[in-house]
């Protein structure tokens, strides 16, 4: 039982790890080969990490099958832990208070993706 659970949280990180990097990777393609610049897409970034997000967070729910809210934000938790030791460790960037608000704001949608994910494989 306790497999399926760290299983659950070990894939839906890993699925929120790997969207980030496609997602990162498309837009500084876009930004490198067009004339857009990053400031006209900001609203891009909260919308597209929101989705991923509850994507992971509704995997975990689905793969754990029991306390979705735990699991998604678990997976969140580690995902914004890997974000800030990058951040940190590669970059010498220290956390600022405008991304403590997006991380409070995002571990409640990973926790609600959970929460959906466990509900729609209950009916399964």
């Amino acid at each position: 039982m306790e497999h399926r659970k760290t299983n659950a949280i070990w894939k839906s990180f890993l699925f929120m790890l790997v969207a980030g990097i496609i997602f990162s990777a498309v837009f500084a393609t876009v930004w490198s080969t067009t004339n857009i610049t990053p400031q006209s897409m900001a609203w891009i970034f909260p919308v597209a990490i929101g989705l991923i997000l509850i994507s992971g967070g509704f995997i975990a729910g689905i793969k754990g099958r029991e306390r979705g809210w735990l699991l998604g934000l678990s997976s969140a938790c580690l995902f914004f832990i890997t974000i800030l030791l990058l951040q940190f460790l590669g970059f010498n960037q220290a956390m600022g208070s405008y991304q403590l608000l997006y991380v409070a704001a995002f571990l409640p949608v990973a926790a609600a993706g959970g929460i959906i994910g466990v509900n729609v494989g209950q009916n399964e």
